[in-house]
C-alpha cells in the first residue's frame, strides 16, 4: 500500500513561493520513490496520511496548527512551536548590562521577521495597489534598522545600541563571539530530517556571514555538542547555525523551514529525503 506524506504550510502560502523551500525538492524525491505527497495549505481540509510535516514558516507556530497536527498517527516538528532567539540564545544581552565588547544587532525572529509580514494577509490583499502605497509609506518610517537578516549590524559595545532597539520585543543584542580562520568568518551549520544530516560550514569576508556569491562552503563534521541541542529543541527537521568560539558552540539561529540556495544540490536533496524511512521505518 502506498504510503502518504502530507506537508502542512500555512495558509497564506503562495503555491509559486514553494520552491524555494527545500522540503518542496525533498518531496519531489519521495514521489519519484512511489510516496503520496500531499501539500496542505491551512487546517481547513483534513487529508490523512501516514505521517505530517507541520511546515508552517512563521518563527511562532499558532496553536491551530499544532492542534491540527495531532490528528495525524506521526508528526515532524510537532513540538517546535517557538523558535524566537530569546527562547534559546546562549550570549544575549539586556540593557545595563556590564559588558564592554562588541555586540550584533538582529532580528529576535526568523529571517529578519520577513515571514510575519508575508503571511499577516493573503496575497492577493497584500499585492493590491493601495495596500502597497501604504507599505511603502511605512517603510519611509520605518523604526528597525533592517529588513533582511544579512543586515543585521554590529556595535562596538552595548551603549552604542540606541535605547529605543535595546528593549524592542522584535530585536534581540548578543554578544558578537565570531568564530573566524586567517581573518575570515566562519558560520556552521547543521541540516537534518530523523538521522540523516548535512554539515557544512560557510566562509566569508563579511561577518554577517550568508548565501552570497562570495562565500565558500565546505563539508565538515559536526559538533557534537550540536546533536544535543537539537534534541532540547525537539527538532526533527531543520537546520541550525552556531560557531565555535573558543572551544564553546554558541547556537545564533534555527530554523525549522530550511530555505532552498544554492547550496542545495541534488545528493544533498536525496540525503534529507532518506531521513523519511527513520519515521516510517
Amino acid at each position: 500500500m502506498t504510503q502518504r506524506i502530507a506537508i502542512l504550510f500555512h495558509r497564506n502560502t503562495r503555491p509559486e513561493a514553494l520552491r524555494y523551500y527545500v522540503i518542496t525538492h525533498v518531496a519531489e524525491c519521495w514521489r519519484e520513490q512511489g510516496f503520496d505527497v500531499r501539500l496542505l495549505r491551512g487546517t481547513k481540509e483534513y487529508v490523512p496520511a501516514d505521517i505530517l510535516f507541520v511546515h508552517v514558516d512563521l518563527t511562532v507556530v499558532p496553536d491551530e496548527y499544532l492542534e491540527f497536527a495531532r490528528r495525524y498517527p506521526i508528526v515532524i516538528n510537532g513540538a517546535v512551536k517557538d523558535i524566537r532567539k530569546t527562547v534559546f540564545s546562549q550570549i544575549r544581552l539586556r540593557p545595563g548590562d556590564d559588558y564592554r565588547g562588541p555586540v550584533f544587532l538582529k532580528s529576535n525572529l526568523n529571517y529578519g521577521g520577513l515571514p510575519e509580514a508575508r503571511f499577516r494577509f493573503p496575497w492577493a490583499w497584500w499585492q493590491s495597489p493601495a495596500v502597497q502605497n501604504m507599505v511603502r509609506a511605512l517603510r519611509s518610517v520605518r523604526r528597525l534598522p533592517f529588513r533582511r537578516s544579512d543586515q543585521y549590524r554590529i556595535f562596538p559595545d552595548l551603549k552604542s545600541v540606541p535605547r529605543r532597539w535595546l528593549s524592542h520585543p522584535d530585536l534581540i543584542v548578543e554578544k558578537f563571539l565570531p568564530e573566524t580562520e586567517d581573518g575570515i568568518f566562519i558560520l556552521r551549520a547543521y541540516c537534518c530530517l530523523g538521522d540523516q544530516f548535512h554539515s557544512t560550514r560557510r566562509c566569508s569576508a563579511d561577518p554577517v556571514v550568508k548565501a552570497r556569491i562570495d562565500v565558500r562552503n565546505e563539508p565538515i563534521t559536526p559538533h557534537p555538542g550540536i546533536t544535543d541541542f537539537r534534541r532540547r529543541m525537539h527538532l526533527q527537521y531543520g537546520k541550525l547555525d552556531y560557531v565555535v568560539h573558543n572551544e564553546e558552540l554558541i547556537v545564533l539561529d534555527v530554523n525549522k523551514t530550511i530555505g532552498a540556495t544554492r547550496f542545495h544540490q541534488p545528493a544533498t536533496i536525496r540525503k534529507y529525503a532518506a531521513g523519511i524511512h527513520s519515521f516510517l521505518a
